[in-house]
């Protein structure tokens, strides 16, 4: 079963095409890193 983090990371990225946002884009709409949003979202690392 998936964590609840990891599903968290995994709709992350789903939202983020959705919106049609870069990777880029993210970080300056949130508190995150460029890199911490590139790791969550290959699941190498959490966003939490």
């Amino acid at each position: 079963m998936k964590t609840s983090t990891a599903r968290l990371d995994k709709n992350t990225k789903r939202i983020r095409r959705q919106k049609e946002m870069s990777l880029g884009d993210l970080p300056r709409a949130t508190e995150h890193s460029r890199a911490q949003m590139s790791n969550s979202e290959a699941n190498k690392d959490s966003l939490s």
